[in-house]
This record gives structure tokens, sequence and C-alpha cells, in this order.
């Protein structure tokens, strides 16, 4: 199985880093927020959009999140919809299966993602 995005941009994806670390994941929306930018002035190319992008990670503590601001821009440009961080060292904080359960959208809990060909990517070591 191949690690990449779908060919189909308009496709959901929800990365799964729990714990294991999103670097995997970084340069997906890196690209993604590069095509924005060449974008950016120019209309809907050939119709191509953008599906959901959402990041949902684990990692010690919020201090350790090396991240945090690159994701924040990728969020605020548009290239992530929603990044979901669970904190597994601080006290009274969400982990990871509690996040994905309370947090996500609740149109990914009723299947809407999946009608729509949504990727589910995971860091686990085997995958999903």
């Amino acid at each position: 199985m191949l690690f990449r995005l779908p060919e189909k941009r308009s496709c959901p994806v929800i990365m799964v880093g729990p714990g294991t670390g999103i670097a995997p994941f970084r340069s997906f929306w890196q690209e993604r927020l590069a095509v924005l930018r060449v974008r950016k002035g120019v209309d809907n190319l050939n119709g191509d959009t953008f599906g959901n992008m959402i990041l949902l990670f684990g990692c010690r503590k919020a201090t350790e999140d090396m991240y945090k601001s690159e994701t924040i821009v990728a969020v605020e440009e548009g290239a992530l919809t929603k990044v979901l961080t669970a904190f597994s060292r601080e006290q009274n904080v969400p982990k990871v299966m509690n996040i994905l359960v309370s947090n996500l959208p609740s149109s990914i809990m009723a299947g809407e993602f999946i009608s729509q060909d949504c990727h589910l990517m995971s860091a686990f070591r085997g995958g999903l």
C-alpha cells in the first residue's frame, strides 16, 4: 500500500498520528498549501477543489508540538480543515481516542465522508 494522497483532490482526508508523529503527513498539507498559494487570485482551476483535510495526532506535551505554528498557518490558509491534538502526558486533557469520538465533525461520524470516498490515513506501524 502506498502512502500518498488520493488522486482526486476533492476526496476528504483524515490523517491520524496517535503518538507516532505527524512528519509523514507534513508533505501533504505543505503541497496543498503551495497549490493554494499559487492559486490565490486565480479563479477555480478546472473546477478542481480540495476536500476536507483533518489532522488528528497525539504528542506528549503541548510544549513539544514542534509543528504547531506550521499547522496554524495551514488551517488559516485553508490547507488543513481542522487540527485536533491530544497530549498524553498532560493531566485532564483528552487522549487520541476521546478526541476522535467527541471532536470530529458529526458528518464524519455519520458516514458522510465514506460516501465521498474519504481516505483515512494512519501513521500506525501497520496502518489501519
